[in-house]
This record gives C-alpha cells, sequence and structure tokens, in this order.
C-alpha cells in the first residue's frame, strides 16, 4: 500500500488535516483504479440522463459523485466524513491468455468487468451508513482523518463516526496471468520470510511443491499455502460468468 504507516507519504499527509480540510484522502494501491456508479449519461453534452445505473468513469461524474459525499459532510458539520467504496473485481476471460500471457502483459488491456452489474452497490448505497463490516477500502475528509489503520481497508477518524456508501467505485485487476500470479505469490511468500521458517533457498522458491502444507502455520500463513498450492496445480483458472462473458466491456482498449 502507498500510504503505509511511517513512510515518508504517510507523514506528508498530516499537513493536509489543516490547509486542506474538506480534501478527502483516498487511498489506493498501484492496480486500481476510480470509477463510479450513477444514472447513465448521454454520449453527447445536453441530453437527459438515462434511467438506467451503471459503471462509468468519466471525470465529470465522478467528482459528482465525491461533491455528493462533501455536501452530506457539509450539512451535518463534517460528519460521516468517512465512506466505503465499493470494491470490484476485473476479471480474465481468456484462459489461453491466463496460461500463456507473460509478465508484461497488460491487464487493462484484458480484464473485464460488467458495468450493468451494480445491484449490490445500489442497495448498499440507498442503505446509507452500515457501521464497521465492511472490507471494503474507505476514504475521509482530511480534516477527519487520525490516522492509517493496519492493512489499508480502514481510516481511523477524529470523530469515530461509523461510515457510509458513497457512489464510488474502486476497480481491481482482479484476475493475473498464471505467471504474473506466480510472481506475486512468490513474492509475499520471500517478503514475510516462509522460505526462512522452511529452510529454503531462495532459489527454491520456485519450486515449493514437495513441502508439506501442515507446515504453514502462524502469521500470514495464506502466503505459503497459497505458493504451494498454485505449484502443485491445484490454482486453477476461473471461467467468467455467461453475464460477464455477454455484457462485459474491457477495461481499456488499446489504442
Amino acid at each position: 500500500d502507498a500510504f503505509e504507516m511511517g513512510t515518508p507519504l504517510f507523514k506528508q499527509l498530516l499537513p493536509l488535516t489543516e490547509s486542506m480540510p474538506d480534501a478527502y484522502l483516498v487511498p489506493l494501491d498501484s492496480d486500481e483504479f476510480l470509477g463510479y456508479f450513477g444514472p447513465e449519461r448521454p454520449l453527447s453534452g445536453g441530453g437527459a440522463q438515462v434511467d438506467a445505473w451503471r459503471i462509468q468513469f468519466d471525470r465529470h461524474g465522478l467528482l459528482d459523485s465525491f461533491s455528493e459525499c462533501q455536501q452530506k459532510d457539509q450539512r451535518s458539520h463534517g460528519r460521516p466524513g468517512y465512506y466505503s467504496m465499493n470494491g470490484l473485481n476485473a476479471q480474465l476471460c481468456n484462459e489461453s491468455l491466463y496460461e500463456k500471457g507473460r509478465l508484461n502483459t497488460r491487464l487493462a488491456r484484458t480484464n473485464v468487468i460488467d458495468p450493468h452489474d451494480v445491484d449490490m452497490f445500489l442497495r448498499r448505497y440507498r442503505r446509507g451508513c452500515c457501521g464497521e463490516s465492511s472490507i471494503d477500502k474507505k476514504f475521509v475528509r482530511a480534516g477527519n482523518w487520525n490516522n492509517y489503520g493496519m492493512g489499508g481497508h480502514a481510516l481511523n477518524t477524529m470523530n469515530r463516526a461509523s461510515f457510509s456508501w458513497s457512489r464510488i467505485v474502486a476497480v481491481h485487476y482482479g484476475s493475473l496471468t498464471k505467471a504474473q500470479l506466480a510472481q506475486k505469490m512468490e513474492g509475499h511468500f520471500v517478503q514475510t520470510h516462509w522460505y526462512k521458517k522452511l529452510g529454503l533457498s531462495l532459489e527454491q522458491v520456485r519450486n515449493v511443491s514437495h513441502i508439506n502444507a501442515g507446515r504453514c502455520r502462524g502469521s500470514a500463513f495464506h502466503y505459503c499455502m497459497g505458493l504451494i498450492s498454485l505449484h502443485r496445480g491445484e490454482i486453477k483458472f476461473t471461467p467468467c460468468k455467461s453475464t460477464l462473458v455477454s455484457r462485459g466491456t474491457v477495461l481499456m482498449r488499446s489504442p
């Protein structure tokens, strides 16, 4: 995460609480970007909105979604000042690309979302406040920010208000090629020092299929078990739902 506790970037956020208290702090990873859901906008200006709600990415609509949160805060003296985005994992529907794709495959040009699949997002939004049970990422008014919650999906606030749902969507490149998945999982395995715990060299991390998964105990055990499963061939390509195949759109078109 970019805003890791104690890093220079994290510390640079502190002055914003005074200089720009009404700005929103929105933590994102490098493989995430923002959209919003709302009534479909006409392709050309001046027309009326379409009743159907969908996920969209135009700058004007995104700013409107943030303004909606700002207006709510202004009416209630800065409360909640704490909102949840709606997490959405894009998927890779091409099994051949999953098997044969390389490390440099452009995920935004291969991953697909269904822009019309907003029923759950809409129910959340209409419900409003829902407490602290969601794992979706949050954002906060700078003037209400206290510190960064460990794990990155929660932020500690000054007013301790429960979050409210917003129309903001955080899209994550949810599917990787097999080569990218292996690189990612091997990286986690090394970063969490499982190779040391299991007495392996860095070269041996390339194949841990022979390791007994029962030895994966303790903190971050899932990184250990996950890599073993991957190298054993137990992690398979997950086909996309028929609705995603028929209605899905690629996140970014090639120029």
